[in-house]
């Protein structure tokens, strides 16, 4: 019994330094997309459903915000508690397999899902851009006509 004891404290210290150096690098995480995240998708506030934007859905009830809400919420990764984005529990906070399963979710949004809205992005903006463009030059096309 006692060497079923020492393994389950020995894991116990493992799970605890794994869970720190994880929560570390989620801060990491988010120090590095949160701002540029920002900029991209904006964070004004959506009065339909009285829910703050400055949030991306991750996957499975896990969302990140990327622009703090008032005293609710700061920058970070959350698990929705009600399935809307606000007054979610921070990972950091969870414990055992949910924090892993969590963790796995937010590793296959940045690496696979991110960059596909990331160029989403970029295309919305080019193509917003240059249909602004072509109504400009039909505008100085029409006044250069006119004089």
């Amino acid at each position: 019994m006692e060497n079923i004891l020492e393994k389950l404290k020995k894991e116990v210290e493992r799970e605890n330094k794994c869970k720190a150096r994880a929560i570390l690098l989620l801060e990491q995480i988010t120090e590095e997309i949160a701002h540029p995240l920002s900029e991209l998708f904006g964070d004004e506030y959506d009065d339909d459903d009285d829910v703050p934007n400055g949030f991306i859905w991750v996957r499975r009830g896990v969302y990140f915000r990327y622009v703090a809400v008032n005293d609710a919420e700061e920058t970070g990764f959350y698990l929705t508690n009600d399935g809307l984005p606000i007054c979610g529990s921070p990972l950091r906070e969870l414990k055992g397999e949910l924090f892993w399963q969590c963790i796995i979710e937010v590793c296959e949004w940045v690496e696979n899902v991110l960059p596909t809205l990331v160029q989403q992005h970029s295309e919305y903006r080019e193509n917003s851009f240059s249909y602004l463009e072509k109504i400009a030059e039909a505008i100085d096309e029409a006044k250069n006509r006119c004089e």
